[in-house]
């Protein structure tokens, strides 16, 4: 969507609702994205999805939920099998 800020800002916002959209790093970071860094509706896309990512990391720790990289490094073994059917 080169040259069409507005048409890509619409899909990315698209891409947000859908929950398509959870690495923010590569959006601002990739090249890609360049032309489109300090447009404010971009801007204000990223931080939506910023600000429901904090809030779901919040709500995972407030239950005992969130495993910080310490306590998986201290697991011995998962507790699942992703692959089991």
């Amino acid at each position: 969507m080169a040259g069409e800020p507005q048409e890509a800002i619409a899909a990315l916002r698209h891409a947000a609702a859908q929950g398509g959209l959870s690495c923010t790093h590569c959006v601002r970071t990739w090249p890609h994205w360049d032309s489109l860094r300090g447009n404010s509706d971009f801007e204000q896309v990223i931080a939506e999805v910023e600000a429901r990512k904090a809030a779901q990391r919040q709500r995972l720790a407030d239950a005992g939920l969130l495993l910080t990289p310490e306590a998986v490094r201290q697991l011995e073994e998962f507790p699942f099998e992703p692959f089991a059917q």
